[in-house]
């Protein structure tokens, strides 16, 4: 995503909007980065990996968020600004999507 993509999202008013950056090198080491960066709770690293042991095309590493949803022991939380809510849903997954679309969320 360039600047000029990412000021649209904004122009219409997404309030979520993923962030990325492509690194162009095969002398990387992706858990290398990833233990750089990745400091706090909340941080994950997903790696494509091709017949189980040889590193693949795709790495993504996601950094904590200041607001963000848990699922635990089928109890969803909502954890915003500071406060924590408690959820009462049957379908976690309905209810994220439903949340996602009312921040305008570009994660679709």
């Amino acid at each position: 995503m360039d600047k000029k993509e990412f000021l649209n999202f904004v122009a219409q008013g997404y309030q979520r909007i993923p962030v990325s950056k492509t690194l162009e090198s095969f002398n990387i080491d992706p858990i290398n980065i990833y233990e750089k960066i990745s400091d706090e709770s909340y941080s994950y690293l997903l790696e494509s990996i091709e017949g189980g042991k040889k590193w693949s095309r795709y790495t993504i590493i996601g950094l904590p968020s200041q607001d963000y949803i848990e699922l635990i022991e089928g109890r969803l939380y909502l954890h915003e600004s500071g406060k924590t809510t408690e959820i009462d849903t049957d379908s976690p997954i309905e209810w994220i999507q439903n949340y996602n679309e009312d921040l305008k969320s570009s994660l679709r």
